[in-house]
């Protein structure tokens, strides 16, 4: 199967988040950016996350084709500086995306 081929996913998420919208970049789409399936363009879409709670938040990925993917986020308290503080930078889970320092 070809990656840029078009299929229709749906976006689930479990923990502290909530899918805001979903999308392609398809000009002749009829999609609605509140549901949570959509169609790829050349195989690809865009999943808005925004988290409603500290913690981890899993967002799954599922075609119609029974393929799947799944990525683990770590929401965190904001600070004034952006940056993640010092006290769940050390709990979070290894594996998962470290903040850069700007």
């Amino acid at each position: 199967m070809h990656v840029t081929q078009n299929r229709v996913i749906t976006v689930t998420v479990d923990g502290p988040g909530k899918l805001q919208g979903l999308g392609s970049d398809d000009p002749k789409s009829e999609n609605n950016y509140a549901d949570a399936c959509c169609e790829t363009f050349e195989g690809r879409a865009m999943a808005i996350i925004r988290p409603t709670g500290i913690g981890r938040i899993t967002v799954r990925i599922t075609s119609e084709q029974g393929e799947s993917a799944q990525v683990v986020l770590h929401a965190t308290r904001p600070t004034p500086d952006g940056q993640m503080p010092d006290d769940e930078r050390d709990e979070m889970p290894a594996g998962l995306a470290q903040p850069v320092a700007g």
